[in-house]
């Protein structure tokens, strides 16, 4: 533990020391042993002080000694994850690349688990992506199922920089009916993660649709987590507000919780807005106080949005006065940024002077913000 806790130490005065060389060189050493808490603890600080190395291509042949040390998988493991992090950093990148490719047949496990979130790093940066994304496929059909889930995940976090959209997904769909139930899960979420830039978004949307009604409960959050980001792209959305509702109303309280977050960025995309904003507007009065913060926080993402503004904005004015400290807080803090779009101004900065006189000094200040801000040319 001393030695991991030393090691970290190194990284953080690193532009300090005069003798960059030597510390290096003892990161070097520790990203070889044995404890893997000290080797991730130095692959880490070797990542994070590559970029201020005197002489990188003298570095850069360290990492490539460690990536072809045939005796020590640590050796390996730390190469390829010090490539893939600081990639942009690295004079020869071709010639990186390489180093990482060649580890994809690594014999040890967890050297090839390594490999796949080293080419989401370095992919941004890779002239050859087409490789790169064929590599993360290869690895997704590894024999090992911790390195199948762990290429999985990556291959969902990479879909953006991806040239073939379409394969990636295909490959993602078919990991869901995987053999190991931890990669199908994994397979299940990263097509959700990747959802705005998947081709056929009528098969993703319905694994979403599946995952929302799932026995399990960690299984309903990540799907309830998802609604948010994913809901402008979904086709039916009726049936996306149902299941949305659905999880608000989850036995599972986290579930609800994430639901309730997701509900703020779907706001825009719901059909009837009217009844989206009523149900918003019930939640800031729901029993669990987490939800009511959450709810009160997407009243300024959703008002633009309601149909009758200024029925919105009295919601918004009433809630200022809710019992709930938090609920008064947050319907206040929102006041500026809904002001542009509230059509009666004359009624909005009367609500505004009364509040500004109100006993609550954080409403006070709220108040005197959003004059400031919304009416310098009232």
């Amino acid at each position: 533990m001393e030695c991991k806790k030393n090691v970290g130490k190194l990284s953080s005065i690193f532009t300090d020391i005069l003798n960059k060389e030597q510390v290096w060189e003892v990161l070097i050493h520790s990203a070889q042993d044995l404890n893997s808490d000290v080797q991730k603890s130095a692959a880490s600080a070797l990542a994070s002080v590559f970029s201020n190395m005197p002489n990188k291509n003298k570095a850069f042949d360290d990492l490539i000694c460690l990536a072809e040390n045939k005796i020590n998988h640590s050796a390996r493991k730390s190469a390829v994850s010090v490539l893939g992090s600081t990639f942009n950093n690295i004079p020869n990148r071709e010639e990186a690349y390489v180093v990482i490719h060649n580890l994809i047949n690594d014999k040890n496990n967890s050297v090839r688990k390594s490999v796949a979130p080293a080419i989401v790093m370095a992919l941004p940066h890779i002239f050859d992506k087409k490789q790169a994304c064929q590599d993360l496929i290869l690895l997704t059909q590894d024999t090992n199922k911790s390195v199948r889930k762990g290429a999985t995940a990556a291959l969902g976090s990479a879909i953006s920089h991806i040239l073939d959209k379409k394969q990636a997904f295909q490959n993602l769909y078919w990991l869901t009916k995987d053999d190991d139930e931890s990669v199908r899960q994994t397979a299940e979420f990263a097509i959700i993660a990747a959802f705005a830039h998947v081709t056929d978004r009528g098969q993703a949307w319905n694994i979403l649709h599946k995952l929302a009604g799932d026995k399990d409960n960690t299984v309903r959050r990540r799907a309830a987590s998802a609604f948010g980001s994913a809901f402008a792209y979904i086709y039916d959305k009726q049936q996306a507000w149902d299941d949305l509702v659905g999880l608000m109303q989850d036995k599972d309280e986290i579930v609800r919780r994430w639901a309730v977050s997701a509900f703020g960025s779907a706001f825009p995309h719901v059909l009837d807005k009217k009844q989206a904003w009523e149900y918003l507007i019930d939640l800031t009065n729901d029993k669990d106080k987490e939800i009511r913060k959450r709810a009160a926080s997407a009243l300024g993402t959703a008002l633009p949005h309601v149909p009758d503004e200024m029925e919105a904005w009295g919601d918004l004015v009433n809630l200022t006065q809710d019992e709930d400290a938090e609920i008064r807080k947050r319907a206040a803090s929102t006041l500026s940024s809904v002001l542009p779009h509230v059509p009666d101004k004359m009624k909005a900065w009367n609500d505004l002077i009364l509040m500004a006189q109100d006993e609550d000094a954080e409403l006070q200040k709220y108040a005197k913000k959003a004059l400031s801000s919304g009416f310098s040319g009232f």
